[in-house]
């Protein structure tokens, strides 16, 4: 009893801790005592099949039949399906307690399990505390129980003492006590606000930023330009076989527009592709940024009284982390001043902004830039309606945007600049003939560019996102190899495969367009982002005469979420989720209902009852067939190992009567002490010592004697206690 006791101490402490453990996985905020009664009950019920014999460990198979059973019919019942369609925790129990008893029973045989799991715990409890994750308070009871547990047997272990030393019997014999404190620890209320170490957290919080600070500025120091290696999950506009999946803190975005929807911050663009990789021949040192934004903000105003419906100008601070680079990251419609990008000067080449010297950790700038009403039907309309913005009005936005009166953005220089793109990213792509009929085919109906460039868009979003496409062939050796082999034939691969057929297909009908590298962001009303190094992104960029450069987003993993009801009401064409692919990127914000219905459980009675009686009768099929084969074998035993058997029997039966053999005590004298206090004849007791001594008896007389005292004890037996009556019977002693 005291090893079974020992061994459930411990046992059931770690099945508390691991259902705790459950529990905080699953973010419930609180373990239910069922929950716990669960764990506790399946790890002391592997204790006990351990520990039973054949008859013990048959009823618990029983059990398991039974619930086995009642868990094929409920599993037809849709209430309960609709139960634990959000309580699938509990079917994690079964597990937990067989981890509990395995790792019990490990503590229990090996010393130093015992100690290294107690320091675990308790480092667990450290860690939280110190990082502020929530504990239960089941959690701390059940370490605080262990640990003391270990520190009690750790002390008997190493005390030099006489008398009973049995160190298993000194920690069942205080086990009261200790549960009592356990008790206490679960009753006693704890602070609605945990105590929040604050001088702990600063000198941690000081030694993290030095070390983290450090780590940075040497990773960036062993860096290129990370605006020409980091971008768009590839090597300088090389297609890989896999997207990029080191994730670091690259920069943070603060003042962000509560209302944004959607953020692509642009760092380098490319005009060329020869097959397998971008290369960027735009050598343009033209104002290309502020003259888009110009002849964009004109021509709206030259086509509708409500300019704000289709852009809305807004303002963000960026601050570089682990970046090195001489790019500023800017949104398209940038208004690109001294003050804001913090310099004296700055340049471009072939439409994209650089400083004149590199910027690193902690460098500051800010953007103020127009954002797209792209998602709603308004604009969709203008992109197809709308003009190339007029002298008088380009002129007259140009004098208020270009407030550091950068040269060479007049009239002129912005229809040179006009020019000069759709000559550099209007080059016509051939297309193979397959694919030129099963383009022709996408196209049928399409009455503009802004309805081809849509079709596009949708074609390519229907293919598979995937971050492993594998190297392109070796085949490939230009445009059109890509193409074929894209779009005719893998469909599948992650953003920059998308960004380049888009704009390949978009040129083959041409129409200018860009492959743009950056990164993507989808705030969801925080104004402080902390841009990641996986939302590193590539897109295509279209050029109309009136808007200039439209982004646009091919890659299934992503969505434009840039959209806004107009004064007239008119709503998103498309209102789409935030991308569901790419987990590694993005988090999913889940919203818990702030009501829940209750589940009601409806089930049939035969659901229960018939489970039962199958396990009731299961027991008593393999007890009756038990019992014949056992009477079987008695019936072939020689007579002398009948007699043995009987006089076993009879001892049995006395032990379950109330009167069993005491220890060091004689057959002998265990005779004579019944017979002061009985009546009964036990005889067989005489005969079962001269047989065990001498191995003389008189055979069938011994065997008929002891038979006919088995049935009287039993008969008395009967009488006096049926339950133990029938455990006889069962097998247990």
């Amino acid at each position: 009893m005291t090893d079974l006791l020992y061994e459930l101490i411990y046992v059931l402490t770690v099945a508390m801790g691991g259902v705790s453990l459950l529990a905080w996985n699953y973010g419930l905020e609180k373990t239910g005592f069922l929950m716990i009664l669960c764990g506790m009950a399946i790890a002391g019920i592997l204790v006990a099949f351990r520990r039973s014999k054949w008859s013990g460990r048959l009823i618990i198979i029983g059990v398991f039949v039974m619930i086995l059973a009642t868990g094929f019919f409920l599993s037809k019942n849709d209430s309960v399906h609709e139960f634990f369609s959000d309580k699938d925790y509990y079917l994690w129990l079964p597990f937990v307690g067989l981890f509990a008893f395995i790792l019990g029973e490990l503590i229990c045989r090996i010393r130093i399990a015992k100690v290294v799991v107690s320091i675990a715990c308790l480092g667990w409890l450290i860690v939280c505390t110190a990082m502020g994750f929530r504990t239960e308070k089941i959690f701390v009871a059940a370490t605080l129980l262990l640990f003391l547990l270990t520190i009690i047997e750790e002390t008997q272990l190493r005390w030099n003492k006489t008398g009973y030393t049995e160190h298993k019997g000194h920690v069942v014999y205080v086990a009261p006590f200790i549960l009592l404190i356990f008790l206490l620890v679960l009753l006693s209320p704890a602070p609605k606000k945990p105590y929040d170490w604050n001088f702990a957290k600063k000198i941690y919080q000081v030694a993290k930023d030095k070390i983290e600070e450090l780590d940075i500025r040497l990773s960036i120091s062993k860096s290129g330009d990370s605006a020409e290696k980091l971008i768009g999950f590839s090597d300088r506009g090389l297609l890989a076989d896999e997207a990029g999946k080191n994730e670091k803190e690259v920069m943070i975005l603060s003042d962000v527009n509560s209302s944004v929807g959607e953020i692509k911050l642009s760092g380098k663009t490319f005009s060329s592709f020869d097959g397998r990789e971008w290369s960027d021949e735009d050598t343009s040192p033209a104002p290309d940024v502020i003259m888009d934004t110009v002849g964009m903000w004109a021509s709206i105003n030259d086509y509708t009284k409500n300019p704000e419906d289709f852009a809305l100008k807004t303002y963000m601070k960026v601050e570089f982390v682990r970046m090195k680079t001489n790019h500023p990251f800017v949104p398209l419609k940038s208004v690109p001043t001294f003050r804001d990008l913090d310099t004296d000067e700055f340049s471009e080449v072939g439409g994209d902004l650089l400083w004149p010297e590199t910027r690193a950790y902690e460098s500051k700038y800010a953007v103020s830039y127009y954002r797209l009403n792209t998602g709603n039907s308004d604009f969709k309309e203008y992109l197809k309606a709308g003009k190339a913005p007029t002298r008088e009005r380009y002129l007259q936005y140009e004098y208020q945007l270009n407030t550091d009166r950068i040269p060479n953005c007049s009239y002129e220089d912005y229809l040179a600049h006009v020019d000069h793109i759709k000559e550099t990213y209007g080059k016509t792509v051939v297309l193979s003939p397959k694919l030129r009929e099963f383009m022709d085919e996408v196209y049928r109906g399409a009455e503009s560019d802004v309805d081809k460039i849509d079709r596009l868009e949708e074609l390519l979003r229907s293919f598979t996102y995937s971050e492993t496409p594998g190297a392109l062939p070796e085949s490939i050796k230009n445009e059109s190899d890509f193409l074929d082999y894209f779009v005719l034939e893998s469909r599948e691969g992650f953003c920059s495969h998308f960004a380049t057929a888009f704009v390949l297909l978009a040129r083959a009908e041409g129409i200018p367009a860009r492959y743009a590298q950056g990164y993507i962001v989808y705030p969801k009303g925080n104004r402080k982002i902390t841009v990641k190094s996986t939302w590193a992104h590539a897109w295509p960029e279209v050029y109309y005469d009136n808007a200039g450069w439209v982004a646009y987003e091919p890659t299934p993993a992503y969505v434009n979420n840039s959209y806004w009801v107009t004064e007239d009401g008119t709503p998103a064409q498309t209102v789409q989720p935030t991308p569901a692919y790419n987990a590694s990127a993005y988090e999913n914000l889940s919203v818990l209902p702030e009501n829940e219905d209750t589940v009601t459980i409806r089930i049939k009675w035969y659901t229960i009852v018939i489970p039962i009686v199958m396990g009731i009768v299961f027991i008593t099929l393999v007890y009756v067939i038990a019992n014949m084969i056992m009477a079987r074998r008695f019936e072939k035993m020689k007579e002398e190992d009948k007699f043995v058997s009987l006089c076993r029997q009879n001892i049995r039966i006395l032990r379950l009567s109330g009167n069993p053999m005491k220890d060091n005590e004689t057959l002998h004298e265990y005779r004579e002490r019944l017979l002061l206090e009985k009546t009964e004849d036990f005889s067989f007791l005489e005969g079962y010592e001269k047989y065990l001594y001498r191995g003389d008896i008189e055979k069938e007389r011994a065997v008929k004697g002891a038979a006919l005292t088995k049935q009287k004890l039993l008969s008395a037996l009967k009488k006096a206690n049926l339950l133990k009556y029938i455990r006889f019977y069962m097998g247990f002693n």
